[in-house]
């Protein structure tokens, strides 16, 4: 059996539009909302929504997603024709040898929705001054029962 291949339409405008936000925002974690459409193969993002966070909203570990960001996004990405894809986040690294993986945390999976995509930039801080960050996204999981 071959694997799917799935895939996200990025432009480089946004990512690095949110690079940015996440480079002045370091060591707090930043957001966004993804806005665009669904393809056969993934997702096409057209646009960001930055909501405002509050101190309270955004820390070194998480962000705290109030569902009224996800309604302003739905109504001005419905205004454009888009729909919400899913969100975007960034984890943050202090390291001295290595850069931190992009992978989501326990809380970042049990928090997707179903039909949602995530993506995360990891940004890794060194030392000396210099960092190192790369996207990756991820697709909702269906969710698995054990039994037996």
């Amino acid at each position: 059996m071959e694997a799917r291949i799935l895939t996200v339409e990025f432009p480089v405008r946004l990512r690095r539009g949110f690079r940015r936000v996440a480079y002045a925002g370091f060591p707090r974690e930043s957001y966004a909302i993804l806005l665009g459409k669904r393809t056969k193969l993934g997702c096409a993002v057209k646009e960001l929504y930055y909501p405002t966070l509050a101190k309270c909203d955004a820390n070194t570990r998480r962000v705290t997603i109030r569902s009224t960001w996800w309604e302003t996004a739905a109504r001005y990405g419905g205004m454009n024709g888009w729909e919400v894809l899913g969100d975007l986040h960034s984890h943050c690294y202090s390291a001295v040898y290595r850069v931190a993986g992009a992978y989501p945390s326990q809380s970042d999976w049990d928090s997707l929705d179903e039909n949602y995509w995530q993506g995360i930039l990891s940004i890794t801080r060194f030392k000396d001054g210099h960092a190192h960050s790369y996207y990756r996204f991820w697709p909702s999981l269906p969710k698995v029962e054990l039994i037996g």
